[in-house]
Parts: structure tokens; sequence; C-alpha cells
């Protein structure tokens, strides 16, 4: 309950209860409304990394080649339908995990969105070792670098010197 002037009133004596500095709100002492810490905003970098993996995330969920497909020589191309399964799984896990990060400027939700990101990758790596068409190697190292890039710089951490408040 709070009075007409907008201070909490003390349910148990009825009077006013004097509100303190952390739970004020009005931005001197650095604290939100709960007497929390707002999280930073995100860095460029950052943005860029999450953008990246938006990008390549859409990308590999398009299947370049239909399950079951073969060669001349009757060798299956392209990835196992389990395979196809987990990425897009994997994939809608990353977006959902991005999506929180940009609405709640979360570092955990990054950190889980890149986590999701190397497994994805992980899953393009028999491309190298299996006998694959070019295409679909190029396509794998292509996935696997802007992966990597993107992972880089969505953690990238501020260097000491930016953590110190301007004076």
């Amino acid at each position: 309950m709070s009075t007409p002037t907008g201070t909490p009133r003390d349910t148990v004596t009825g009077g006013s209860a004097p509100q303190s500095p952390a739970s004020s709100g009005d931005g001197v002492t650095g604290l939100d409304d709960l007497g929390r810490h707002p999280l930073p905003p995100l860095r460029r970098s950052q943005k860029v990394g999450l953008w990246i993996l938006v990008v390549i995330t859409v990308l590999s969920m398009v299947p370049f080649t239909t399950p079951g497909d073969t060669d001349d020589a009757g060798n299956q191309v392209g990835p196992p339908v389990a395979i196809l399964v987990v990425d897009g799984l994997l994939a809608i896990g990353i977006l959902v995990a991005i999506v929180v990060a940009f609405r709640t400027r979360s570092r955990l939700a990054i950190r889980i969105a890149c986590g999701l990101a190397i497994l994805d990758a992980v899953t393009a790596l028999p491309a190298f070792f299996a006998d694959q068409p070019a295409g679909i190697v190029v396509a794998a190292a292509v996935y696997v670098i802007a992966t990597a890039v993107a992972v880089v710089l969505a953690l990238r951490v501020p260097r000491s010197a930016e953590l110190l408040p301007a004076s």
C-alpha cells in the first residue's frame, strides 16, 4: 500500500515506512526499483555476434540436400535424418536464447546460445571426413568458421579499462 504522496505505507503500524536509498530507483545509487544492479547494455560486438548467429542459424535450418539423396556411386549425400532433426532442435534453442538475450541482456542467455551454436557446428564436422561433394564441405567449413567468429564476438568481455567508471 502507499499513501497519496507515493511513499510506502507500513502495514503493521499504519505509518509511512522510510524509503531506503537502495530502493529509491532514482538513478543516484545505480540500483533499480527492486534494489538490484541493472544489467549493462549489450556491447556492439555482442550484438554483431548474436546477429551472425541468427543468420547462420536460420540458414542452417534450410536443408541444402534432401535426406536420402545419393550421388552417382550410390553414396549418401548430406547429413543423415537424425542429424537434421538434432540441428533443427538446436536451431530453435539458439533462436530462443538469442531472443531472451536481446530482451533481458542476460549473459547466461548469450552463453547458452553460444554453447548450442558450438554443438550445432560440431554436427557439421563429419562432412570433412566423409566422402562428400566439395560444395557440402565448403558450406560446412564456412558454417564452422562463421560460428567461431560469432561466438568470439558474442562472448567478448570488456577490457578492464572499460569497466572503470568515467571520472
